[in-house]
């Protein structure tokens, strides 16, 4: 008879679990609604931005406009900073990043390439 095989090596668990950190990190560095809480804040009766080294104050509540990806994620960033009633706005996202957001209407639109949902979207 022939020689046993060669059993496979046990795939390097420390190498994945390093990959599968970073890409957590990643993906969690770029987060739509981390990254609005981060430049945004309440103060008051007011909306606080503080951004490319300026800060500005608009009153409550804060009318929003959001497109692409993010925008759900982005205007449900702006509710949980600011408070429930503190939002109010539209956002036009793809399909399979809507998310329902208090006082915002999402909308799921073509992406990349527009859709006659936009096109209502943007009417609304």
């Amino acid at each position: 008879a022939g020689m046993p095989p060669v059993p496979e090596p046990e795939p390097n668990s420390g190498l994945r679990n390093a990959a599968s950190a970073a890409f957590a990190a990643a993906v969690a560095a770029v987060d739509p609604a981390r990254l609005v809480a981060a430049r945004l804040e309440r103060d008051g009766d007011h909306a606080r931005i503080a951004a490319g080294g300026r800060v500005r104050r608009w009153p409550l509540p804060l009318t929003i406009v959001a497109a692409g990806k993010p925008a759900a994620a982005m205007a449900a960033g702006c509710g949980a900073v600011l408070g429930d009633g503190a939002v109010r706005g539209v956002a036009v996202t793809a399909d399979g990043c809507e998310r329902p957001v208090a006082g915002v209407r999402v909308y799921a639109a073509g992406h990349p390439l527009p859709d006659t949902r936009g096109v209502a979207a943007a009417a609304a």
